[in-house]
């Protein structure tokens, strides 16, 4: 049976349009209708093109010798472009934050957009958050870079050639999502065949593209038992900049226009994947109705626990990845106790907390595990509590510790990911 296509609550059209302005931290172009990132990463080249196939036996021995101090200038020349901080090092990680909850991401009204009680997929455990490059297209980077690690891959910040797949990986994504919302412009076909097309895609990520056949989104899922009619969400969307929705469509398909709410709810339509978005409060206060969780946790330059010499003291630097998959919790090496979620006190912050504001693609699409990621003030870390932003202008990633633990023994096993 057809739902109808009657307007949706207040609660999530608001938050989807809180999240229409979330989206770089960098200086916007006054011309662009929407808001677009003016700098960013230096252009990064794909590394298939940075030698010449007709280049020499002879020059490419020589070549060879100096191919690693090769790799490392051009990954210091594509440095991602967020703000020069001691508490991320260089793969993006923020050395003391990360995030749990428990009840806190379970109670009603949690934030403004979230008004399921009973949840899905609540995040019980310490998190780690995950910098992303901020070029005006911050939320498919973050998108990408979780959906990897989802599927047992772990993309570095600081290699040209996992650098360029992030690229191609996130304009991927962004196609994906003005297709969906474009498809509503198109001639009509007498049926709603979303669900069909999705099945058809899935997970296009894992490929690097978005194949399958081109079918309509009519409506789209929200949260909880929400829909919205697509031609209404993107209305509401391009109605917010004076334009017409084909003129947005247009716009937000190209490199460096900012993604937001209309994006992600496309995204979650088309991946079948839940999305859950989540923002940052102080830790004495809850802000807007509720209580936040925990933020937590170090990581080092690869992934695992540890952390950066520049940033944390040799006692932290001790505490290292422990357990097997799906289990387990971060240890001390030589013992030391761990209070929350494996995760010693002292690498827990607690100066700032974690609320949900939305779980965009919850319940329906809970089959899969959800993309979780961050809507921050794009000066987080190096800002306190009360001089952040009312409203974020930055996504960033958020990995659950397990799904890094995975990710660890992956590595040293071998294996994969998510099999859906």
């Amino acid at each position: 049976m057809r739902h109808g296509m009657a307007s949706p609550p207040p609660r999530a059209l608001i938050v989807i349009l809180v999240l229409l302005l979330v989206a770089s931290n960098v200086v916007v172009d006054v011309d662009s209708s929407i808001p677009r990132s003016s700098s960013g990463s230096t252009t990064i080249v794909s590394p298939s093109s940075s030698s010449s196939s007709s280049s020499s036996p002879s020059s490419r021995a020589a070549q060879s010798s100096t191919d690693e101090d090769d790799r490392q200038r051009r990954a210091v020349s594509v440095r991602p472009a967020w703000n020069a901080s001691p508490r991320i090092n260089r793969q993006g990680y923020l050395s003391e934050f990360g995030r749990g909850g428990g009840s806190s991401y379970t109670v009603s009204g949690g934030g403004m957009g979230d008004n399921n009680i009973d949840h899905h997929h609540p995040l019980d455990e310490p998190v780690v958050i995950r910098q992303v490059p901020g070029d005006g297209c911050c939320l498919f980077h973050a998108v990408a870079i979780s959906l990897n690690l989802i599927q047992g891959r772990h993309l570095r910040m600081d290699d040209v050639g996992s650098l360029w797949d992030l690229k191609v990986m996130s304009r991927s994504l962004r196609r994906a999502a003005v297709r969906c919302l474009r498809s509503c412009t198109e001639g009509d076909d007498g049926g709603d065949r979303g669900d069909r097309r999705d099945r058809d895609e899935g997970d296009g990520i894992g490929r690097r593209r978005f194949g399958g056949r081109y079918y309509r989104h009519r409506r789209l899922f929200i949260q909880g038992s929400e829909y919205m009619s697509t031609s209404q969400l993107l209305s509401t969307a391009s109605a917010q900049y004076g334009i017409s929705p084909v003129e947005y469509c247009d716009l937000m398909e190209q490199d460096s226009y900012w993604g937001g709410g209309p994006e992600i709810v496309a995204l979650c339509n088309v991946l079948r994947r839940p999305i859950h978005v989540y923002e940052l409060v102080g830790a004495t206060g809850g802000g807007r109705g509720g209580r936040g969780g925990k933020v937590v946790v170090d990581v080092d330059d690869d992934g695992g626990g540890g952390g950066d010499d520049d940033s944390n003291d040799s006692d932290d630097r001790e505490w290292t990845w422990g357990g097997s998959w799906g289990g387990g919790g971060g240890r001390k090496r030589g013992g030391g106790n761990a209070s929350y979620g494996g995760v010693p006190d002292r690498l827990i912050n607690e100066k700032f907390r974690l609320r949900r504001m939305a779980t965009f693609g919850s319940p329906k699409f809970d089959a899969r595990a959800p993309v979780h990621i961050l809507s921050a003030d794009s000066r987080f870390p190096d800002i306190s509590p009360e001089c952040m932003k009312e409203n974020g202008n930055h996504f960033m990633a958020i990995f659950p510790v397990n799904s890094l633990m995975a990710h660890v023994n992956m590595t040293r096993e071998g294996g994969g990911g998510e099999s859906r």
